[in-house]
């Protein structure tokens, strides 16, 4: 059986209140050369989701506050790009953002991963984007709704269920893909939803069972009635320890025995404790990097954040920038035969599309392909 999760909560972030005061956060020269750039500055705050959901939420409360602990004080715009489970952002900033300290963005947890099991699309190297800092993360689960009558994973191997799932890439369609090729449960995955969102609305509505993947930080601050009154039921948790609120769900690590298929299972649970956290393109300079970084570990020990988390249901598991790189290189340097057997177990079958199931304007429009001049 898997340990509880070993996390504190908010007592990781009031605890930096009095940390805060006692280190200091970079030496006056680079303050005082970021303040100078810094200063009548607009920072993008670019997040890979669309409105409504955790990265949303996250990235706007973090905003909010953050602009007031970074010198100079610049003004932060949120502005959402969604699209290929967060490929389309973090390949625009990293190819065509600016890499001058006034470009920032969330990355969606899987893309690392998906880049070391050498996924279409990929246009960028995760190890060369600068961390930030974490505020969050948390265990995801594949679920069923409550109406289905499928509680758990044995249920799911004896009762065929279909989930909803955004991007081929996105953990909303990897983790029910490997529940089904591994853990032998029936799940047929239903693609092509333009976010979150709307999975969980199609879901609600009955077109289809369940979801791919969701989040404990995301289902905190945005459905905690789930949780509360037992709307869903988990099958499986995706992370490297058991969430205390799901104590009774195993983790897709214990469901296997074959070592080299644990370190896979613990290798596609490895990219959740990435969370929510903040990133920049290569090749900004340090004492912005250092700037944004101090930023970030003030804000989550800010009274008016901490108060605002609190109501939005927002978890706070504060993580350094250099912490959240190292995750990232961890999961780029995973044993090679870990990464053969993921690959194997992610092949995908007998899926669906959205608009097989939801109305048509719920689902992603797929992009008309150019034609190709004929040359004479």
């Amino acid at each position: 059986m898997g340990g509880l999760g070993g996390y504190s909560g908010f007592g990781i972030a009031t605890g930096l209140i009095a940390a805060l005061a006692a280190t200091g956060l970079g030496g006056p020269a680079q303050a005082e050369g970021a303040a100078d750039f810094y200063q009548g500055k607009r920072i993008s705050m670019m997040i890979s989701s669309g409105v409504g959901g955790g990265y949303d939420l996250y990235g706007r409360t973090v905003s909010r506050y953050m602009t007031a602990h970074i010198p100079g004080k610049p003004t932060i715009i949120v502005r959402n790009m969604p699209g290929a489970g967060g490929m389309k952002l973090l390949n625009f900033a990293y190819n065509k953002g600016p890499r001058d300290g006034t470009l920032a963005f969330t990355l969606h947890v899987g893309l690392p991963l998906h880049q070391a099991l050498g996924g279409r699309g990929v246009h960028f190297d995760a190890r060369k984007i600068i961390g930030i800092g974490r505020v969050a993360a948390g265990n995801s689960v594949t679920g069923a709704w409550h109406a289905t009558g499928v509680r758990s994973i044995e249920d799911a191997r004896k009762k065929a269920i279909t989930v909803g799932a955004t991007g081929a890439s996105s953990n909303s369609a990897v983790f029910p893909t490997v529940a089904q090729n591994l853990l032998g449960a029936q799940i047929k995955v239903i693609m092509g939803y333009k976010g979150g969102e709307q999975v969980m609305l199609a879901m609600e509505r009955g077109e289809v069972h369940g979801f791919g993947s969701f989040g404990l930080a995301s289902m905190q601050s945005t459905r905690p009635d789930y949780i509360s009154k037992k709307l869903i039921y988990p099958l499986v948790q995706w992370g490297l320890r058991r969430e205390k609120v799901w104590a009774d769900v195993p983790l897709a690590s214990e469901m296997v025995k074959d070592p080299t298929e644990k370190k896979a299972m613990e290798l596609l649970s490895a990219q959740m404790d990435i969370g929510r956290s903040y990133y920049l393109p290569p090749g900004v300079p340090g004492d912005r990097v250092s700037a944004l970084r101090a930023a970030l570990k003030k804000t989550v020990a800010d009274a008016g954040f901490l108060s605002s988390a609190k109501k939005l249901k927002m978890e706070i598991r504060y993580a350094s920038g250099e912490e959240t790189e190292k995750m990232i290189a961890d999961i780029l340097t995973a044993p090679k035969d870990a990464v053969a057997r993921l690959k194997q177990v992610m092949a995908k079958r007998g899926g669906g599309k959205c608009q097989e199931y939801t109305n048509p304007k719920f689902c992603r429009k797929k992009k008309a392909k150019k034609r190709k001049k004929k040359s004479f």
